[in-house]
């Protein structure tokens, strides 16, 4: 950041110069709330994945819903499953950044 105040004051010594951030610290500072926002429902939807579980888990038992083996119980199974990857992925995603 010296650089840029001394490139400042060589153009223009009367402009004054406050608040020098990199762009880094300044993503850093925006996104820090989302972060937060973004741990917390990853959090609630971890919480929810178990009772849903037992819930599909009950019904299937009951009779409800397509038999095991069929292609509509595999169908629900796998968009489960892929709903499940696509949390996990996006919670590794953003740990990243």
């Amino acid at each position: 950041m010296p650089l840029v105040s001394r490139n400042v004051r060589d153009a223009d010594p009367e402009q004054p110069i406050s608040n020098e951030r990199t762009l880094e610290e300044i993503v850093q500072a925006n996104i820090a709330p989302r972060c937060v926002q973004v741990r917390i429902i990853a959090a609630f939807a971890a919480l929810e994945l178990l009772p849903a579980g037992i819930g599909l888990h009950g019904l299937r038992n009951l009779g409800f819903g397509p038999p095991p083996g069929s292609w509509k119980f595999a169908m629900v199974a796998n968009s489960i499953l892929i709903s499940i990857a696509a949390m996990l992925d996006g919670l590794h995603a953003h740990r990243r950044t």
